[in-house]
């Protein structure tokens, strides 16, 4: 009796179970596919919109670096033209027509060959009196002309002209690139009052006057920079 209802009882949980498994598919919940398409579903729209504004959000980082570089080249910049200030704070803003051109070339020789003429021996020494005349007519003391001047951030620009060629020696061409440049050249230094100068025109020409003796003929355009105010 007991066997039968065992058996009975198992059958009883197998025709359950076939039941439960032969259930139509659309019958079955639909919560389990609804949490899942709720979960994937916010994803999809966060993988679209960043795909969709990739562009844009390269675009902003460029611009973002861009910024950054001009920020640098700024502050640069600007610590250029205050380092430029403190160095040329003290100097002449007419340093051209108050140093360069008070310069006065082959005065040596010029000396020289004066007190030679001048000699008791040489005074009526007509070769040596017609010679030298043309060594006293040749110019040497620099002329320029200032042709344009203007203004920005702080700085005057000047462009002198070299009005006519000047003769001169290697020692006053050493003195001349020593003012001009700021180096020392041979016995030459630089001047304390000196503004930035910049040659924008050179020309040099060897001549032969004084026998062995080495002349040049010179001339050149200058650009003269100086400190208009001392702001920062």
């Amino acid at each position: 009796m007991k066997l039968r209802l065992n058996i009975a009882e198992l059958f009883s949980q197998w025709s359950f179970l076939s039941k439960k498994q032969s259930t139509p598919i659309y019958l079955q919940p639909a919560w389990p596919f609804l949490l899942g398409l709720f979960a994937i579903v916010p994803l999809a729209c966060v993988y679209l919109f960043l795909v969709s504004n990739m562009g844009a959000i390269a675009q902003v980082e460029k611009e973002i670096s861009a910024l950054e570089v001009r920020s640098k080249l700024s502050k640069k910049a600007y610590q250029r033209r205050v380092d430029f200030k403190n160095h040329y704070a003290g100097s002449d803003k007419e340093y051209v027509p108050n140093h360069l051109e008070k310069l006065h070339f082959l005065s040596i020789e010029r000396a020289l060959l004066h007190q030679i003429k001048e000699h008791p021996a040489f005074r009526d020494f007509a070769p040596l009196q017609i010679g030298t005349k043309g060594f006293f007519q040749l110019n040497k003391q620099l002329g320029f002309t200032r042709e344009s001047s203007r203004s920005k951030f702080g700085f005057t620009e000047s462009i002198y002209r070299q009005e006519k060629p000047v003769f001169g020696s290697f020692s006053d061409l050493a003195y001349l690139l020593s003012w001009t440049e700021g180096v020392i050249v041979d016995s030459a230094w630089p001047n304390a009052c000196r503004p930035q100068l910049v040659v924008t025109e050179f020309h040099l020409d060897k001549q032969k006057i004084l026998g062995e003796k080495e002349v040049f003929s010179l001339s050149c355009n200058l650009l003269h920079r100086d400190v208009d105010i001392c702001t920062d």
